[in-house]
């Protein structure tokens, strides 16, 4: 995997507006690893493939696209990895998943704020004193999230990097970085309850790479966060916030007054309809 170089409280009453983001003109370099399989139709007839995770398992067939499994097992058979099942034995659906790697991916997308896909990253590029966020545009039910991001420039105080989802009704739920008086933390939110887990324990998070999960997977009213440093392997995880009854909204990728990159996105869907 390529090295890559939310305010403390996430229930932000935003003005949600269309906008356009912007993608990199002649960027349509695949950014992680990748396969070069024939695809039968002849010689030199050949298609490249994504494998995000280094296992051999080509990304449209994984599982658990962004978590190493090369046996790739779903004992409950419902489309989802054990790895990255929320729910082992229960039906659950995978309704998301990239790596970023199609620069026009995001020109749909509702958001605000700088936002392009660039060599196999969503970036938000702009550090002024503004929330940025950008939203995938499915309606999900008790969203379980999986993303790894990077810190960029942190301005402001406290400047936030992370994901939530919010609801139709605008309620927000979300598991995010915040620096607060020169220290890092980490908090899950939900609309009326927030729940600041402590200081991450290097104070600076810019520059590395950190999974972050979110699971509002139970019908009960937590919203469940977990943090690792993948440089590292240190964690904070098994940390909930609770007050309403886990939602279904969209999720999105959210900064305050900081830049960021997102390598990847993972959205499980814990009550398909």
């Amino acid at each position: 995997m390529p090295s890559r170089p939310v305010r403390l409280a996430l229930a932000l009453a935003l003005a949600g507006c269309g906008f356009a983001p912007t993608a990199t003109p002649g960027d349509s370099s695949i950014g992680h690893d990748t396969t070069v399989q024939l695809d039968g139709g002849g010689a030199g007839d050949a298609r490249v493939v994504a494998d995000y995770d280094h296992d051999g398992i080509p990304d449209d067939v994984d599982l658990c696209p962004h978590i190493a499994n090369p046996q790739n097992p779903d004992t409950d058979g419902d489309g989802v990895g054990d790895d990255c099942d929320p729910r082992p034995g229960q039906i659950d659906r995978r309704v998301y998943w990239s790596s970023f790697d199609n620069p026009l991916e995001i020109n749909s997308w509702l958001g605000i704020g700088a936002w392009s896909v660039q060599s196999g990253e969503a970036v938000q590029g702009s550090s002024g004193h503004t929330t940025s966020y950008l939203q995938v545009p499915i309606v999900v039910n008790r969203a379980y999230v999986a993303t790894s991001l990077v810190a960029g420039t942190l301005n402001g105080n406290p400047p936030t990097v992370g994901i939530r989802v919010t609801t139709t009704s605008g309620n927000q739920y979300g598991c995010a970085f915040f620096r607060a008086m020169g220290t890092i933390h980490t908090t899950a939110s939900t609309n009326t309850t927030m729940n600041a887990i402590g200081s991450w324990s290097t104070n600076d998070i810019t520059g590395h790479a950190y999974r972050v999960t979110e699971d509002l997977s139970t019908p009960t009213s937590t919203n469940g966060c977990a943090f690792v440093d993948t440089s590292s392997t240190i964690h904070l995880t098994s940390a909930y916030a609770g007050g309403e009854t886990a939602p279904a909204g969209h999720v999105e990728m959210t900064t305050i007054d900081a830049t960021a990159t997102y390598e990847y996105l993972f959205i499980v869907d814990t009550a398909p309809s």
